[in-house]
């Protein structure tokens, strides 16, 4: 019982951080193809 607990809270834990870090990571693609686009529609109108 005293292992199992710290073992549920740890994956709880690893599972938090996992979609964290998709959210992140989606984040980040996100932005950057957003700046990407407008600088493509920037340059485009130069």
């Amino acid at each position: 019982l005293q292992i199992e607990i710290p073992l549920h809270l740890s994956l709880r834990g690893v599972r938090v951080a996992h979609c964290l870090a998709t959210y992140f990571i989606g984040y980040i693609f996100g932005t950057t193809a957003i700046v990407i686009t407008i600088n493509e529609k920037v340059l485009s109108l130069l």
